[in-house]
């Protein structure tokens, strides 16, 4: 403890390992040390120390018990730990597992949540992302990262109209977020665009202009989005700029 003060955790972290090694020794086992509330403390110290000084197998050691011991407050911090832990010492495998773990025992803790989502992204698993997204909004309705994390996923899918669905979940509980916004215009836009394809462009067949009012009706629909941003964020031109260019093309203003 002397050195923890200090900040010498070099120095500090032998003495707490021989603190949690001995406690398991045959001589001590009538002791009932194993128990003892210092060990727990000991096994947080151990983990931090040895996390400091960039020992993470160490750290890996003694991070489970420091969970177990931890407070409500401590515990999600520590699991942080050891998911970075597992990415210095390269165990994919491990790493995935502990995010994992941390996203079922601390879904309101986003850390884990968000880099699980960014691994799937770079990996173009998407599915996977999706599926996750699932399982924690079946826990926990009121967070809009897990809707907006759904409305990227189907946006890398191409699927817009989902991708729309989405962000309009995450503005019913979030209003003010922006990205969600953006993402909202981007798919409905893309709606038209598609639609464009295999709109009717014979102006002697009826259908042409039926096609061309959906059009327009689609356009419309973008138009909101992309106007409040325009309003929200003025010098983000690459956002708005373009979109609202098509956009009053084709509603003729």
């Amino acid at each position: 403890l002397f050195f923890l003060r200090k900040n010498d955790f070099e120095k500090a972290l032998p003495y707490l390992s021989m603190y949690i090694e001995e406690t398991y020794e045959p001589l001590l086992k009538d002791a009932n040390l194993v128990a003892d509330t210092l060990l727990k403390r000991a096994s947080f110290y151990a983990t931090v120390s040895a996390y400091n000084i960039k020992n993470y197998r160490t750290a890996l050691k003694y991070i489970d018990q420091a969970i177990a011991g931890a407070t409500v407050k401590q515990a999600p911090d520590l699991q942080e730990y050891k998911v970075r832990c597992y990415e210095a010492v390269k165990d994919t495998t491990l790493w995935l597992k502990a995010m994992y773990d941390g996203c079922e025992n601390w879904p309101r803790h986003d850390f884990f949540f968000t880099a699980l989502m960014e691994y799937f992204e770079n990996e173009k698993q998407y599915d996977y992302a999706i599926d996750l997204a699932d399982t924690m909004l079946n826990r926990v309705q009121d967070i809009p990262l897990y809707w907006y994390a759904k409305s990227m996923m189907y946006m890398h899918k191409s699927d817009w109209a989902r991708c729309e669905e989405m962000s309009d979940s995450v503005l019913a509980r979030d209003s003010s977020h922006l990205d969600a916004l953006y993402n909202k215009g981007v798919s409905i836009i893309n709606q038209a665009m598609e639609f464009a394809e295999t709109a009717c462009y014979d102006i002697k067949n009826p259908k042409c202009r039926r096609d061309r009012l959906k059009l327009q009706e689609i356009y419309r629909r973008a138009e909101a989005p992309f106007e409040r941003l325009r309003r929200e964020q003025p010098d983000k031109k690459n956002r708005w700029a373009k979109a609202l260019y098509r956009i009053y093309l084709h509603l003729n203003k």
